[in-house]
């Protein structure tokens, strides 16, 4: 076979290859293969390692046979090698005695349920176990107890002048739960919300504060409007009780069930942001960890917004998971401003202390006594949870301009068009200052008319369509030449 033959079928089958690998096809195979042979990463930490130190402290004070809940991670990467591990590992298991009440796969992989205290070493001695967490109540939502969501404060107006509402977008809230048939929160007779999950509680909602936020994002009242009245709607997920708390379980469950939602629109060609008005405690452990990790899974995937905390004014009280990032993404973390833009006292400050970076919060927005609906009616509120779906809404402002662009070019355009507000650039207060909406939809590109393939994509092609013609020449006896 001639030389140039050789190197064409070479630059066919590279180019090939690159193709497969692009569009995840080559690491599908590989997954699968792994799947089959039963090939999973394997824990080398000894149990009293994998052991959480909340758990520890939970199983010294608790009767050998008492039942504790608990958050099993194991060793294979989220996604379909978790989905396989849990079909092998779960008899592993619930042979150690633990009773499986619900599992995560896509933006965690755990199994949640409750065993007795005296068998958690046993179940930590799995190799394909990482960690056993306490599933405590960790969590709580971000908020205490004009125009109902400040729109003109932050230019709101000047984007639906320009035709951008939010149409199209879907928010997917993580909260207490969204009052279904609450009038600012339908449109034409129909409920905003599009689907509902109840993680922690059989009912619509548990709390005021879902209702409020959601009102925040999109209310219909002609006189209390939201920031983004034109969205397609909410995923409405139930996690925080009645008393506004949930349990790690609760938050790792709603955070998969928002990737799985996420992902479904985004092969629809839906746009999608997710709007958390919730936190945990900023120590750097295992549990709150999990949720970091979780919450950047869905960051990948599409912006995420999330309240920065009410612990201020003391500097370094950022709540997780907004103070989370790695190095090429982060979540958008939303302080709260009053209604003059001074910073509210209770608003968290920066620095935070886990990630990649450490300047929080973002930006900031409206967060003191703003009007929203809530079961029954409607009320002021305050706190980060009040910024944080302002955020929110104006993100899905911009998706109705560009439903491609990602959450770091979300939080980028919300930075460079912000308001700067207190000590010049950047401060551990404000952020870059307070979220400009109108001006942050002007910044935003027009989509591509034409995808346009990446790196890897155009030089396969390149690859297959030069190693094509050569094997075509030689097979036809065409001198290269020509």
């Amino acid at each position: 076979m001639k030389k140039l033959v050789v190197f064409g079928l070479t630059l066919i089958f590279l180019g090939s290859f690159g193709l497969l690998y692009s569009f995840g096809i080559i690491s599908g195979v590989h997954q699968g293969t792994v799947a089959a042979l039963g090939l999973y990463p394997v824990s080398v930490k000894t149990p009293e390692e994998k052991i959480g130190p909340f758990l520890k402290e939970k199983i010294e004070k608790a009767g050998k046979e008492e039942k504790i809940p608990v958050v099993v991670s194991l060793t294979a990467e989220p996604g379909g090698l978790a989905i396989a591990q849990q079909m092998n590992v779960i008899p592993q298991l619930t042979a150690t005695g633990l009773q499986i009440t619900g599992r995560t796969t896509l933006a965690s992989n755990t199994v949640f349920g409750t065993i007795s205290a005296e068998r958690v070493k046993e179940l930590a001695s799995n190799s394909y176990v990482s960690e056993v967490l306490y599933d405590g109540m960790f969590f709580r939502l971000s908020s205490d107890a004009g125009i109902a969501a400040n729109v003109g404060q932050i230019g709101a107006p000047n984007a639906w002048a320009k035709g951008y509402k939010g149409q199209g977008v879907v928010v997917i809230e993580i909260d207490s739960g969204i009052q279904n048939n609450h009038p600012w929160l339908m449109r034409g007779g129909k409920s905003l919300v599009l689907r509902e999950y109840h993680v922690c509680c059989n009912a619509d909602y548990t709390h005021w504060h879902g209702t409020h936020v959601a009102g925040i994002v999109a209310s219909q009242d002609s006189t209390y409007k939201g920031v983004a009245p034109g969205i397609k709607g909410f995923i409405d997920i139930v996690t925080f009780n009645s008393n506004g708390q949930a349990t790690l379980s609760w938050v790792l469950k709603a955070l998969d069930i928002a990737y799985t939602e996420a992902e479904n629109f985004k092969d629809q060609g839906v746009p999608v942001v997710s709007t958390n008005s919730w936190g945990g405690p900023s120590a750097d452990n295992p549990v709150i960890n999990k949720v970091r990790y979780a919450a950047m899974k869905l960051a990948d995937l599409i912006p995420v917004v999330f309240a920065a905390g009410n612990y201020g004014p003391s500097s370094g009280t950022i709540t997780s998971p907004g103070d989370a990032d790695k190095e090429n993404n982060e979540i958008i973390t939303v302080g709260a401003v009053d209604s003059s833009n001074n910073i509210a006292c209770f608003s968290s400050r920066g620095p935070d202390s886990w990630g990649n970076e450490h300047n929080e919060p973002d930006v900031v927005a409206p967060g003191v006594n703003v009007i929203s609906s809530v079961p029954g009616g409607h009320r002021p509120a305050s706190g980060t949870s009040m910024a944080t779906p302002h955020v929110a809404g104006t993100v899905a402002l911009m998706l109705s301009k560009n439903s491609n662009i990602g959450n770091m070019q979300s939080l980028e355009i919300l930075e460079s068009t912000a308001k700067d507000l207190g000590a010049g650039g950047f401060d551990y207060a404000y952020g870059y200052g307070i979220i400009q909406a109108g001006k942050a939809v002007d910044a935003v590109p027009g989509p591509s008319p034409i995808p346009i393939p990446n790196a890897i994509q155009a030089l396969s092609i390149i690859g297959i369509a030069l190693g094509s013609v050569l094997v075509l020449r030689e097979e036809r006896k065409i001198p290269v030449g020509g």
